[in-house]
């Protein structure tokens, strides 16, 4: 179970009540107790959902009964297959974009999001969690070789995950007190793509072509991602096959 303590991604939007007897509430970003995630377990002990939301107060550990939820898929590989499927439906079908690197990119970087660890992957030289864009470009810049180009794909991940996905969350990451608050997330996640994608020896070789396409697209890419988002909040059952 404690592989799924981390998830990040699946929203509670759906009506299936179960009983729940554990609930784990705690801040998303360490100085700020108003972004939480909630994790509810049924007394079989699965793990039912992960709900990652904005409040205005933090949740109090305790115990819930009767709560509105939905379960989600059992394991990595469920996820990858559903991420996988709407990804390229939603490309492909609704966008006109037949490029199967492209997408398989895309569903391989939600796979990796749904842990926290991997959105906040990176750590300055003295430990420190990197959380801002701001931060991250400078640690980039002090960088060479795989290093650098690792923050900056990392940098065009980020800011794809948050404007794509969560596009709600952009006011509080860039909200005026943060070093993010003067950043275009868009143009700085086209910036570091294609940054990133001038590394085109091997081992890049291949990923190289994609970066630079997320890089051309990345509005595009973004929006595919806000449509793979909504088909994923439909209820079960009728989400696109």
């Amino acid at each position: 179970m404690d592989d799924w303590q981390q998830l990040a991604i699946i929203p509670v939007d759906r009506a299936h009540k179960y009983d729940v007897e554990f609930l784990e509430s705690r801040s998303f970003w360490e100085d700020d107790p108003s972004f939480v995630e909630r994790f509810y377990i049924a007394s079989s002990g699965e793990l039912l959902v992960c709900e990652s939301i904005f409040k205005e107060q933090p949740i109090k550990l305790g115990s819930l009964r009767e709560v509105e939820m939905v379960a989600v898929v059992a394991n990595v590989e469920s996820l990858r297959d559903m991420f996988a499927a709407l990804t390229e439906h939603t490309f492909q079908v609704d966008l006109g974009i037949a490029d199967t690197r492209l997408t398989d990119y895309l569903t391989e970087m939600l796979v990796r999001f749904i842990r926290l660890d991997a959105i906040f992957r990176f750590r300055n030289t003295v430990g420190r969690r990197l959380e801002e864009v701001a931060e991250m470009m400078l640690e980039a810049d002090q960088r060479q070789g795989k290093p650098r180009r690792e923050i900056y794909r990392h940098i065009g991940d980020f800011t794809l995950f948050w404007t794509g996905i969560y596009p709600e969350a952009l006011s509080h990451l860039q909200s005026p007190d943060r070093k993010d608050h003067l950043l275009d997330y868009l143009e700085q996640g086209k910036r570091s793509y294609f940054i990133a994608s001038t590394y085109d020896d091997k081992p890049y070789h291949d990923e190289a072509p994609v970066l630079r396409r997320l890089s051309a697209e990345f509005e595009l890419c973004s929006v595919g991602l806000q449509q793979v988002r909504k088909e994923w909040e439909k209820p079960v059952g009728s989400m696109q096959n």
